[in-house]
């Protein structure tokens, strides 16, 4: 009797609506309709919509109603579909979408849900107005998705945002923002979520946006991204994802939208990064994340800034050996003897300057040099003991003979460094070091350098 009260109360307000669409669905399809009209009719059509959706939220309804209901909505959606890729431009349409998708996220209705979110691509993609706050507004519902356990929903949103940018130039760097705040907002609350696929894809999808266009408009939004993606995928152990990440972070080498200042944040903020990693004695993503600083700076090729970078990492790395020991220490940093031997065979390579191969000569011999007196210290170790565990485990981690050699070479040239800076302190220790020069491969290129810089 209740069912059926209601549905005699409903059965006017229905019936109105049913017309409206009935309406609304044939004047869509007249010809020659101008974008006011055909912005007119969307928002009746949205209009119809919410007002179908406060009727189904009614706590009581027939089975036979509840069914007209679903299919007079998805005729709404459809027609609507229909004058959006015809270029409809209405700011206020947005709005009525995110409240209808939001319905339907929270009814648990993920296909109506997703067919409201697809309607988002045609209407932004043709009225670039409307771009930065429908890209807000996909944002949002991508969180909420994630939230209410709609990842696939959350997967739409990112794709359709990355779809919308692909023609953004330099007059949109305020776009470029919008779309990483939007990426990152979504790929961090996957991440709170515990859904690391749906975490990387949203990843990937920023990556394949930046490898179809290279240029970065608005460098700082970047590091902003690239720092907390960063520190989202190595605090979850999200190692897949990492690799990613130090892709995209070359797009900032040589940017020019990036200030030094900026540029020299991000490096220091990464190389704090690679600290925090570490003290948790996580071998695999210290590796990863070192691996993409040293290949930053590289790239870079910014001699300042991969000072400034060592003398850090070189102040973790000891502080690390005081606690928890040299061999330690050595395994988790594995990266800084690789990036080491980098730099020693740019400091004698011939494509370089004079000047240049002797800063970075120098620059090598001096880190590495102090490095080992620091650890010693640390350590309450001489540093002649110091000197053959690194060479010790130097060895031990090269993978090739020719790695070995330059290792050797490496651990011969601070020695002898060490030995012309503070020949007091080395004096009595050579002596207990001489296997270390067993064979000498300091000669030629190498012998002129050690006596350039020494």
């Amino acid at each position: 009797m209740a069912e059926e009260s209601t549905r005699i109360v409903h059965g006017p307000t229905f019936k109105n609506l049913l017309d409206n669409v009935t309406k609304l669905e044939k004047q869509t399809q007249k010809k020659d309709l101008s974008p006011d009209e055909k912005s007119a009719l969307a928002q009746e059509l949205l209009s119809c919509l919410l007002d179908a959706l406060d009727m189904q939220s009614e706590a009581v309804m027939s089975q036979s109603v509840k069914e007209q209901m679903s299919l007079t909505i998805e005729r709404i959606v459809r027609r609507f579909k229909l004058l959006a890729e015809q270029g409809i431009a209405c700011e206020a349409c947005l709005e009525k979408l995110k409240n209808s998708c939001i319905y339907f996220m929270r009814a648990k209705h993920e296909i109506l849900a997703k067919e409201i979110v697809a309607v988002f691509q045609p209407v932004l993609v043709t009225n670039p107005q409307l771009r930065a706050e429908g890209i807000r507004k996909l944002g949002m519902l991508g969180c909420l998705a994630m939230k209410d356990g709609l990842p696939e929903v959350t997967i739409q949103c990112a794709n359709i945002v990355v779809i919308v940018s692909n023609e953004l130039t330099e007059t949109d760097a305020d776009l470029e923002r919008e779309l990483l705040q939007m990426l990152q907002d979504m790929a961090v609350m996957a991440a709170r979520m515990r859904d690391e696929a749906r975490f990387s894809a949203i990843v990937s999808k920023a990556v394949v946006r930046y490898s179809a266009e290279s240029t970065v408009y608005a460098g700082s939004k970047m590091v902003e991204f690239l720092l907390t993606l960063f520190f989202t995928a190595s605090d979850r152990r999200y190692v897949n994802a990492l690799p990613m990440l130090r892709w995209m972070s070359l797009l900032l080498t040589n940017n020019k939208s990036l200030t030094a200042g900026e540029l020299q944040y991000f490096v220091r903020e990464w190389t704090q990064l690679i600290a925090q990693i570490a003290r948790r004695k996580w071998e695999d993503e210290t590796r990863q994340l070192m691996d993409g600083l040293f290949v930053f700076l590289v790239r870079e090729k910014d001699f300042s800034l991969t000072r400034s970078t060592l003398m850090n990492i070189a102040l973790h790395f000891q502080m690390y050996a005081g606690w928890d020991g040299f061999a330690n220490a050595f395994k988790l940093y594995a990266p800084w003897q690789n990036f080491m031997l980098v730099l020693l065979d740019q400091a004698v390579s011939s494509r370089r300057s004079q000047q240049q191969r002797e800063q970075i000569g120098s620059l090598v011999l001096r880190t590495q040099r102090d490095l080992i007196t620091a650890v010693a210290r640390q350590t309450m170790q001489e540093e002649m003991t110091v000197y053959g565990e690194w060479l010790q485990f130097g060895l031990a981690a090269a993978k090739s003979e020719k790695n070995k050699i330059r290792v050797r070479r490496l651990v011969q040239l601070t020695v002898g460094y060490w030995a012309s800076q503070q020949p007091r302190t080395s004096r009595e220790q050579l002596k207990h070091l001489l296997y270390v020069f067993e064979p000498d491969l300091v000669k030629g290129k190498y012998l002129e350098l050690l006596e350039k810089v020494r």
